[in-house]
């Protein structure tokens, strides 16, 4: 069972909000090989993001994302996890070519994340660092000469155009 929302607003004419929330239980009860399985947690997630328009074609966002402790798999138990990451863009040529810097993760917040398993006696319990620092460029270019086509339009035969209810050739 869970609950999911999310919110956008238009802040400011340069500034875009945009908040998505995930509310969750997993709960797995049963037999498993000899033993009885009563596994269940909520769990919550958050994901915010702002987009700011800086002028004479520069953008930027800025992304944030918590999750508190889950359950997957039935017996695996998962730690926190939070992620951040940060772009700049820039247009070029007339509006038509797009320059993107991205970096993920630049503080490493997932340092010291975890999961264990507990079940009938077994208890296992690890410790791990994420590396997800990620940084990439990209550049996108709008090769469109400007004509717009129109969406739908089908191009059939004369008889199947007067089948089908479209005017003729």
């Amino acid at each position: 069972m869970g609950l999911t929302a999310s919110y956008s607003a238009q802040v400011k004419n340069w500034w875009a909000l945009t908040v998505f929330y995930n509310l969750f239980n997993n709960h797995f009860k049963g037999p498993v090989n000899n033993g009885f399985l009563d596994a269940n947690v909520t769990t919550h997630m958050i994901n915010i993001t702002q987009q700011f328009l800086l002028g004479n074609g520069w953008s930027a966002e800025v992304s944030g994302a918590y999750r508190t402790k889950a359950l997957l798999f039935a017996m695996f138990f998962r730690g926190p996890w939070r992620a951040n990451s940060f772009g700049l863009a820039k247009t070029a040529f007339n509006k038509k070519g797009n320059f993107k810097l991205s970096i993920t993760d630049p503080f490493n917040l997932t340092r010291n994340n975890y999961n264990y398993t507990k079940f009938e006696g077994l208890y296992t319990y690890r410790m791990f660092h994420e590396e997800n620092f990620k940084a990439s460029v990209t550049f996108s270019y709008r090769i469109s000469n400007g004509q717009k086509t129109t969406a739908g339009k089908k191009n059939y035969k004369p008889e199947e155009n007067s089948r089908v209810g479209m005017p003729g050739n």
